[in-house]
């Protein structure tokens, strides 16, 4: 029997006893006007929208058919009382309504498809949810430098974003356009599917005053939705005359699995006020990503691995072994 839903017509079942003999049920039960009420949440009986029939025709099987007017309630009881006379005996049938509607099956393929998918139904987490149950097993961390930067809002004072692909005190620089602002991306490329999100790294600084006014978000390129998200609104502070490390979450979302893995992130200046003075100092730039190991991965390195070949394995009971 289907699962009832609010303000969803509803059909169902029931065999009427005969009154002449309990032990059986009705055959081809007379049905009337009056013989089927519903009451709703409590209320006062009435005739249903549409009389029950015997189904198959002849047989003893009646079906009742609430109405989605009738199923617009979170509790119902339908009463059958033969008014005519007494061929059956009477019956209820009692039940709440859902206030929310599950479609099930859609919803356990929703599920399932979400575990196995590579997070592609974005706020259900069902790749970043494996990501964890991988770590657990057995991982290693790997950096990744950007494979390109471009400055899309903003000055090139000095150097590329291949000065950021190592901590050197070699910096690129870029600097704060006083109309268009700042606005610096990178792209990397994880090594393979295997490596799951970890952090977004910077070591630098960014010259702005007052702090309170000047700093700068992180955005990260969110391949479900096409579009940037904003994952952290003060990743970098102004005013810092020092580098520092700063770092932030990414997650599966911002993972083009279909085209070498991609990764894009952008740092922008945060408001529409801006300082020709004011310059971000990069000097190291990295995408951590965490590398899953798996058993099937360890088997197979021990099965190719040369030492393997020279093992021999001795048995005491064996009549060739001295000793």
């Amino acid at each position: 029997m289907a699962l009832p839903q609010k303000g969803v017509a509803y059909d169902f079942y029931v065999t009427l006893v005969s009154f002449a003999d309990p032990s059986v049920f009705q055959t081809n039960p007379t049905l009337a006007t009056g013989d089927f009420k519903v009451s709703k949440d409590g209320g006062a009986f009435n005739n249903l929208a549409t009389l029950p029939v015997v189904t198959p025709s002849g047989d003893k099987a009646v079906k009742v058919s609430l109405s989605a007017t009738e199923m617009t309630t979170a509790k119902i009881a339908v009463l059958w009382i033969d008014v005519a006379g007494n061929e059956w005996q009477e019956g209820a049938y009692i039940f709440d309504v859902p206030i929310e509607n599950v479609d099930t099956l859609p919803t356990i393929d929703d599920i399932w498809d979400e575990q196995t998918s590579e997070h592609r139904d974005m706020g259900s987490y069902g790749a970043e949810l494996a990501t964890k149950a991988d770590i657990a097993s057995a991982s290693s961390t790997e950096q990744s430098t950007a494979i390109s930067g471009v400055i899309n809002e903003g000055d090139n004072d000095s150097g590329s974003y291949t000065d950021a692909a190592s901590r050197d005190g070699i910096y690129w620089q870029i600097g704060e356009d006083e109309t268009t602002g700042l606005d610096v991306e990178f792209t990397f490329n994880l090594s393979s599917t295997d490596h799951r999100p970890a952090e977004f790294g910077v070591f630098g600084r960014y010259i702005g005053t007052p702090p309170t006014q000047h700093h700068l978000e992180l955005y990260a390129y969110n391949y479900e939705s096409v579009s940037w998200e904003l994952i952290n609104d003060a990743f970098m502070p102004g005013g810092n005359t020092s580098d520092s490390f700063y770092f932030h979450e990414y997650y599966e979302r911002h993972i083009d699995r279909d085209n070498d893995n991609e990764v894009k992130m952008r740092i922008v200046h945060h408001v529409t006020t801006y300082n020709a003075s004011h310059a971000l100092y990069l000097d190291y730039v990295e995408l951590s990503s965490i590398e899953i190991i798996t058993a099937a991965d360890i088997a197979d390195a021990v099965a190719t691995h040369p030492e393997t070949a020279t093992i021999t394995v001795l048995n005491s009971r064996d009549p060739n072994v001295n000793g």
